[in-house]
């Protein structure tokens, strides 16, 4: 009876690496909350991982990508190509709402397949929705109110100057903006009084210049005066 005998310790070291290497892949995708899709060149869909409560992304009477996703896709197979990902975004009409997503195009793996990870952001999307609508509005007040709207920084340096302002005291945004004081537009001799005024009411010293105009406020004061 002859045999041989082989040592076979490196394959199973080889074999129990490529297992914990899988193992850590598959935990790693479960902690992940977002889809991920493996796709070829043109957009075709080769593996997928769906976490549990992910909107469906495939359309079973067919196995292929849904539309909005797969039209989100091929979007961004046209872009030219980048070593760093590229993004895009799409939005889904479920049963209940209409829910948005944002795409995140990989950088070509070695077979040429490429990865796109699908993330949730809708409640980021409604957020900057009601941030852009709160800057419009407050914008159109600032042009349009038909009063001098003037906002400073806490030292007193204009940070804004609108238009009315702009018509009512003759200098334009660029000239006043991060230069100058509102002192600028009052005369001196009214500002002196107005710190002693002040200091009266206030009962602690008011220095003439910008401190004039924010005393009262910065004390959670009304301040309404004639000039």
């Amino acid at each position: 009876l002859n045999g041989t005998i082989q040592d076979i310790t490196l394959d199973r070291q080889r074999v129990d690496l490529i297992r914990q290497s899988e193992l850590r892949h598959r935990e790693l995708l479960t902690a992940i909350p977002d889809a991920l899709l493996r796709i070829s060149p043109v957009g075709d869909l080769l593996d997928l991982h769906c976490p549990s409560g992910f909107p469906t992304l495939i359309d079973p009477s067919d196995a292929v990508i849904i539309p909005p996703v797969a039209q989100a896709i091929h979007e961004l197979l046209s872009r030219p190509a980048s070593t760093s990902a590229i993004t895009s975004q799409c939005e889904l009409d479920l049963r209940s709402d209409t829910r948005t997503f944002e795409l995140r195009l990989a950088p070509a793996q070695s077979d040429d397949s490429r990865l796109v990870l699908l993330h949730e952001i809708t409640e980021r999307k409604a957020a900057e929705n009601r941030l852009a609508a709160a800057v419009a509005w407050q914008s159109a007040f600032h042009d349009f109110a038909g009063f001098a709207v003037i906002s400073t920084s806490p030292s007193g340096l204009i940070v804004s100057f609108n238009r009315s302002a702009e018509a009512m005291l003759g200098y334009s945004a660029a000239e006043v903006i991060n230069c100058i004081t509102p002192a600028k537009f009052y005369d001196p001799d009214e500002i002196v009084a107005r710190a002693r005024e002040l200091s009266a009411q206030l009962g602690t010293p008011i220095e003439p210049g910008f401190e004039v105009f924010v005393a009262r406020a910065r004390r959670n004061l009304p301040s309404t005066d004639e000039w």
